[in-house]
């Protein structure tokens, strides 16, 4: 089916831009601007201009580079996006026909596209006014202040969607071992903790957070392990934090 490839590349962008932002609210996996803009251009560009036997397979190849270079971290958000992206491009083919090439969604010549599009911004523009924007764009990180035996120490956290751990109730977070020597005067425990890579017996220490935001609680603090400087920050948050009340 003939098909505008101006208007099928504007089309994706909206709708992967959209699906991208809503994920990213969606899985509490903020995800920056840069990275959603590079991820669209490449997928769209490519997309629309490649109509070799092997251009499938390029696609695929790309979104297996992309997925490693960019959602190594956010890997709940891109499943989330792919599957809300499929979903509007398989909702655009229910309604206006068209066809799909390269993973994408290809608009016909004739059709009411530019409705879709308003309520796709329209969703976008919800979603900034609604104020929780901080979760999804560039604000991927929280600064707070940690409360020791005898310090306290004012840093930046990544809030990791998939950290729930807990020892009685109170939730765990996992800092940089460069802060270690900060407490030797906080009284420690040994927990059991369950992760992707098996369990481990590990120590942790009782401190107090209080979140720029205002939200302040008690948390127990691993300080054995090595954060990523990938992660823009000093340490992992809990989610559980966010859910004091």
């Amino acid at each position: 089916m003939d098909s505008y490839l101006e208007v099928t590349w504007l089309n994706a962008v909206i709708v992967i831009l959209f699906s991208l932002c809503t994920a990213s609210y969606l899985s509490i996996q903020p995800l920056s601007w840069r990275k959603m803009l590079i991820y669209t251009l490449f997928i769209t560009l490519f997309g629309v201009v490649l109509w070799n036997d092997w251009s499938l397979w390029f696609m695929i190849a790309m979104e297996i580079i992309l997925f490693f270079s960019l959602f190594r971290w956010h890997m709940k958000c891109y499943v989330f996006a792919y599957t809300i992206r499929m979903l509007l491009f398989f909702a655009e083919y229910a309604f206006l026909k068209g066809s799909f090439h390269n993973l994408l969604y290809f608009v016909p010549m004739r059709c009411e596209i530019i409705l879709f599009w308003v309520v796709l911004l329209l969703g976008l523009v919800f979603l900034f006014a609604n104020g929780k924007l901080f979760l999804c764009a560039m604000q991927y990180s929280y600064p707070f202040t940690l409360y020791t035996a005898d310090t306290k120490l004012k840093l930046i956290g990544y809030l990791d969607s998939g950290n729930l751990a807990t020892y009685h109730q109170i939730p765990i977070i996992f800092l940089d071992q460069r802060y270690c020597s900060y407490f030797t005067a906080s009284q420690v425990d040994l927990v059991i903790l369950h992760s992707v890579s098996g369990v481990e017996i590990t120590r942790v220490y009782e401190a107090r957070i209080k979140l720029e935001n205002g939200i302040c609680a008690k948390v127990y603090v691993n300080v054995e392990k090595t954060i990523s400087k990938e992660l823009g920050a000093a340490c992992i948050l809990n989610r559980n934090i966010f859910m004091v009340r």
